[in-house]
Order: C-alpha cells, then structure tokens, then sequence
C-alpha cells in the first residue's frame, strides 16, 4: 500500500491561486503519510518538459522539513509548473535505501508513480532485453516495469494513436495497479491508469486545478461537498490535458479499457 497525490493546473491559474494549489499539494502529500512511511518523493513537470524531483527514505513529515524539499517547494514550483506528484512509499520489493527504487520513477521520457504489485515485472524486462531496450534496469523495484513498458510507447504521434500504445502496453503487466505519469513530449498531459487500487479525483474551478489523492476523506476534507465521487472507475486508463479542463473540470480527454489485464 503506497499513497498517491497528484495534481494537474490549468491555463490562468495565477499567483495566488498557484500559493494554494501549492499548500494543498503539500498537505495531499502529508495526508497519505499513512499509506506509506518508509520513503517519500515529488516531482514537479513545466510547460517545456523539463522537470524536477527529490525523493529519500523518510516520512513525509520528515522529508518536508529536508532542505532539499524545502528548496523544491521554493524554486521547482513556479508560474510554468504544470503537473506535481508526490508518493509515499510502503514497499514490497526493492530495499528504500537504494533511491532508485523510490518514487518518481523515471525511465527515458516517462515519469511516473505507482501504488501496487507487480508480479511479472523481472519477466518484463527480460523480454525488453530481448525486443533490444537499450536501457538496462535502474534499480529492482517491481514498479519500474510499469514505466520501462510505457516509455517504449511511440509519443511522436498524436494523442489517440499514444493511448493506444499505452493501453497495449499495459496489458503485459499483471498484478494490481494505479499509475499517475506523464511523457516528457506531452507536458501539459496527465496520465492515469487505474486498475484496481484506489484514487479519487476532484477539479476545483476556482484554482482552475484538478487534484488526484489516494486519500479520498483528503480531498473532501479540503474541498468539502463539493467532492461528491469517492474513487475513478477501475480498470481504465484516463487522460487530462490542462488546456482542455476549463471547459471539461475532471472529464477526461480520453479513457481506455484496461480489462484485458
């Protein structure tokens, strides 16, 4: 069991709004200290797909009071930040002391977060070894599989044509699941596979925001009735684009079946 926070800004989100969306991120995070307590990370993406992360074995309690994390609210959280994830970790393979192994998880284009098992993941990379993957495995995590499988998913082509890379990709894992990711082409694009493990969702209009939580008594705490669905449909991927969710709130752009898995 691992905690997930994420969120997705929108198009004219201003400084103050950006202030709380930042308080609310941090709190999100602190909030699912509960679902893991043995490493915790972040990682903030902007517009141009450059992004920044830090992660270590500690609480999220500790870890924010690192002045690396303090430095990462302060400086990687700007006016261009368009995606924050945050991860708390309670691991089932693959030793927190190597900080490979916790989360965000970067492999090539893809940055991502895990909550769950994946049982095949050494059979995975033994056949992108085969197919010629040029990267070796990082650390031993079972969750770096999820994102090995993604980045080899062709982002030079449109959207649709991606997710349906993606949902093949997916099918090769087994286990249980919840992804939130994003591919370093598409930057102001966030990426969410649920196949069975919680997350909840809610897009707030006065912060032009949509906030993803593990923890869904967290957002409806924080945003009171107004969070009125208590976790996304499992085994779907969904796709949402800042630019779009003026007008769609927390629809999706796309969904994709993942019930093949």
């Amino acid at each position: 069991m691992c905690g997930l926070a994420g969120c997705l800004i929108g198009a004219g989100a201003g400084r103050q709004e950006r202030a709380r969306i930042k308080e609310i991120f941090l709190a999100n995070l602190l909030a699912n200290e509960q679902r893991g307590r043995e490493a915790t990370g972040v990682v903030a993406c902007q517009r141009d797909g450059s992004f920044s992360y830090e992660k270590g074995a500690m609480p999220a309690s500790s870890f924010v009071e690192q002045e690396g994390c303090k430095n990462f609210f302060s400086e990687k959280i700007c006016g261009e930040t368009v995606i924050l994830l945050g991860h708390t970790r309670d691991p089932t393979k693959g030793t927190v002391h190597n900080n490979d192994n916790n989360h965000p998880i970067v492999v090539g284009e893809t940055v991502g977060i895990h909550n769950g098992v994946i049982s095949n993941d050494d059979s995975i990379f033994v056949t992108l070894m085969q197919d010629g993957q040029d990267r070796p495995r990082i650390g031993s995590v079972d969750s770096e599989a999820i994102f090995a499988l993604l980045d080899q998913v062709d982002a030079n082509q449109p959207l649709a044509g991606f997710c349906k890379g993606l949902q093949q990709a997916s099918s090769q894992l087994l286990g249980s699941f919840t992804t939130l990711f994003f591919n370093r082409k598409f930057p102001t694009t966030l990426f969410c596979l649920r196949y069975e493990n919680p997350i909840s969702i809610h897009y707030d209009q006065d912060l032009k925001s949509l906030f993803f939580s593990s923890r869904y008594v967290f957002l409806r705490k924080t945003f009171g009735r107004a969070v009125i669905s208590p976790g996304m449909p499992g085994r779907t991927g969904f796709v949402f684009e800042a630019e779009k969710m003026k007008t769609q709130g927390k629809t999706p752009t796309l969904t994709f079946d993942l019930s093949q898995n």
